[in-house]
């Protein structure tokens, strides 16, 4: 399958300033989660990418991994498109839901919803006991626990591939 690679150039690095001033840097993922995407196969077009050198880069970037391969670089997708990747691609819904408010502070817990396996009609369903005080801890907290679970998914495929071998290698 051919991809089209399409290289954005970056914000020069005073529009860079302005956009952390605005926040938009915390609408990306941060480098170890998106390290660990990567090892789950990510590979869509973001609108940044994360380089060792320069860190959070703005400005474009093809999905095509092979461009970041070099130096620990990475995609860095927008937390809203890891959690739509997680539901298109391994059917996990997820959402974060505000409990209360003390003192002004919000707090929020993460649910993740998932089958066990494709022909499953049981749901499994994770609902995090710890509250978070912000928004933000609790969307991090909950990229981390889809993470989790598709490795967990992964492994278990993976044990339940290597017993099958090795049954078969007994008989």
């Amino acid at each position: 399958m051919n991809q089209k690679t399409t290289i954005i150039k970056p914000l020069n690095q005073n529009k860079m300033e302005e956009v952390k001033k605005q926040g938009m840097e915390s609408l990306f993922c941060p480098y170890e989660q998106a390290l660990a995407l990567k090892e789950l196969g990510f590979d869509e077009d973001c609108f940044a990418f994360h380089s060792t050198i320069y860190g959070l880069v703005i400005g474009g970037a093809s999905g095509n991994s092979v461009l970041y391969e070099s130096a620990g670089e990475c995609l860095a997708p927008l937390k809203q498109q890891v959690f739509r990747w997680f539901r298109d691609k391994y059917g996990i819904c997820s959402w974060i839901e505000r409990l209360y408010t003390k003192n002004s502070v919000a707090y929020y817990k993460t649910t993740q919803e998932y089958k066990k396996d494709a022909s499953s009609k049981m749901h499994n369903l994770n609902i995090s006991l710890k509250e978070y005080n912000t928004y933000k801890e609790a969307e991090s907290a909950c990229i981390d626990k889809l993470i989790e679970i598709v490795k967990n998914k992964t492994d278990e495929k993976d044990n339940n591939t290597d017993n099958n071998n090795n049954s078969r290698l007994h008989l």
